[in-house]
């Protein structure tokens, strides 16, 4: 899975480079300069080098997948519920209450 890395960008009205990472904006110095490229080189890295994704494990079990049909219409009889009424998004029959 690849990921997305954040653009380098103009900030028009402060006339500043800046990169968007992860909901808060890093400003970089003046639009173009070779410190903000610099600088965005920098945070760049760093949110790449966190980003690293875990090798991948073999589940810790296995469920076949009328054990995990089960498992979530148990969880959606208590989720889907609002002034102890099932709401629209389940549907239960009145014998597997």
């Amino acid at each position: 899975m690849s990921v997305k890395v954040p653009k380098y960008r103009h900030h028009k009205h402060s006339g500043q480079a800046y990169v968007e990472i992860n909901g808060r904006f890093h400003y970089l110095g003046k639009y173009d300069s070779p410190e903000s490229h610099e600088e965005y080189k920098r945070k760049i890295t760093a949110y790449l080098a966190q980003r690293e994704p875990e090798p991948l494990e073999a589940p810790a079990i296995c469920l076949s997948v009328d054990e995990l049909v089960l498992r979530y219409f148990r969880f959606a009889k208590t989720y889907y519920v609002k002034n102890g009424k099932f709401t629209d998004e389940i549907n239960i029959p009145a014998d597997h209450l």
